[in-house]
């Protein structure tokens, strides 16, 4: 597991820049209200996503595995993008509609005609990339991510300096992303059509499997963004910019952490429930687990040391206001990670996706009802409380009905460790005097050198993620190849 964490490094660094360049850059290039309408946009097309294709993208890689040993790889990839065209030949037309008829400004229904673009290409795209990586092979995937991701994000740039594009510019260049890494994916796309075939009985399966957790997904994202949306109404487009820009950096940056993370675990993960069973699977999701709390914990914990000092990084627009909520928002990063990207797996391995959308429904609305109470009242705050509150009731819930179902480790010592190490890091870094250090851009440098060096001693004294044992049994493994 941790030597493919290892080869997902260069992939997800590239996307961890992206994340970041979308905010330094686009908070720079556009207005605060600019930056609000795009990240309004991003939002509702991730909505559509979730809600329509990702059963697709899931059955992708949870079925890869057994299509591959019962010799049904190609015909497993070509009805799930068969599935895939048509959905889209049935969603387009009416979003084609919706666009027309909405009374929108020219701005809005252009931005919204690229953001169907766009949706297309990367829906294809990301069907190759979940092939790939369900397959392990990570090279490929690496290659046709960074092309989605990267190329997607320098045109995007490009086309806000070097065209009237505003915000529009931004997601069209998403869209020419997608497009290259199909390009990249042709011919393999095409021999899979020429021996594979459709099945319908398949797909229904798939749907079947899979539409449960597109719903899942909605109504989780819901509580991560829709607050935007009730910003968005109550405080204005403007206050949408200030509030993504400081929980996307902040998100994002714990976000990756778990997506890389778990692309080079989950694979794993659902190969060994499938040939070994759970108890095997279940030995690995610790594992992933430890590594989870020893990387995430100190992450958002020195976000938060170092918010103060990252406020270069945002556009004057949306500065003072982006880095008041860091803190915050790191708390309910890892609160979202767990829920989505540990927690939820035990669904998706025992097969019962429904269940998390009735668990996450009662949150998601008092997530509302909260906002629209604490919004008018304390403003931006109010909606990080809000979120707070309710991603602690959905943790709690979800993961005793998820034991249920699947011995999912609760990762008690693993929290121990993990935590005193962190706390201790946490102390030190409390205890030195960086204010006597006049340049943001030192303070940050030292800060975050000192926390990676105190939490990594503190993590190998209490053997936090297994640091220190790990490292005896590899020194006992290399010892016998060292002796002359």
């Amino acid at each position: 597991m941790r030597r493919s964490a290892v080869a997902y490094i260069p992939v997800n660094l590239v996307a961890f820049l992206v994340s970041f360049g979308t905010i330094i850059v686009l908070t720079r290039l556009l207005t605060a209200e600019e930056f609000g309408r795009y990240a309004l946009v991003i939002v509702t097309l991730n909505f559509i996503h979730m809600g329509l294709f990702t059963w697709l993208e899931a059955s992708m890689a949870r079925f890869r595995e057994r299509a591959v040993r019962t010799g049904k790889s190609e015909t497993h990839e070509v009805t799930l993008l068969t599935g895939a065209f048509l959905t889209l030949g049935a969603i387009l037309p009416v979003l084609a509609g919706l666009i027309w008829v909405l009374p929108i400004d020219g701005e809005v229904r252009t931005i919204a005609g690229f953001a169907a673009a766009t949706l297309c290409a990367q829906l294809i795209a990301g069907l190759s990339e979940e092939s790939h990586k369900a397959d392990l092979n990570i090279h490929r995937y690496s290659v046709l991510r960074i092309s989605r991701v990267g190329v997607g994000f320098v045109m995007g740039v490009g086309l806000i300096l070097f065209t009237p594009l505003r915000e529009s510019g931004a997601v069209f260049g998403l869209c020419i992303g997608g497009i290259i890494a199909i390009s990249l994916e042709a011919p393999k796309l095409y021999n899979s059509f020429r021996r594979g075939r459709f099945e319908f009985a398949r797909l229904s399966s798939y749907l079947k499997f899979g539409a449960p957790l597109g719903l899942t997904l909605v109504i989780s994202y819901m509580l991560e963004v829709g607050d935007l949306y009730l910003i968005g109404w109550i405080m204005g487009d403007a206050a949408v910019g200030s509030y993504n820009a400081g929980y996307g950096l902040t998100n994002n940056s714990i976000d990756y952490l778990f997506i890389w993370l778990a692309a080079a675990s989950m694979p794993l993960v659902i190969a060994t429930y499938e040939k070994h069973g759970a108890r095997c699977a279940r030995q690995v999701l610790l594992d992933y687990g430890d590594t989870l709390l020893l990387i995430i914990l100190p992450a958002a914990v020195g976000l938060a040391f170092v918010s103060g000092e990252i406020g270069f990084l945002f556009g004057p627009s949306v500065r003072d206001e982006a880095v008041s909520l860091i803190p915050w928002v790191a708390v309910a990063a890892v609160m979202n990670g767990l829920l989505n990207l540990y927690i939820y797996q035990a669904f998706v391995l025992s097969e019962r996706l429904g269940l998390m959308s009735g668990i996450m429904l009662g949150p998601v609305l008092l997530n509302i009802g909260l906002n629209l109470w604490l919004i008018p009242a304390f403003g931006l705050y109010g909606a990080v409380a809000a979120t707070l509150c309710c991603y602690l009731i959905a943790m709690v819930a979800a993961a005793a009905v998820a034991r249920r179902h699947f011995p999912l480790p609760m990762l008690g010592l693993s929290w121990l460790r993990c935590g005193l190490a962190t706390i201790g890091m946490a102390i030190v870094l409390m205890m030195l005097p960086f204010h006597l250090v006049d340049s943001d851009c030192l303070r940050f440098v030292a800060k975050v050198a000192t926390g990676v060096v105190t939490y990594a001693v503190f993590a190998y004294l209490v053997d936090a993620g297994q640091l220190r044992s790990s490292g005896l049994k590899l020194v006992d493994h290399l010892s016998p190849m060292t002796d002359p």
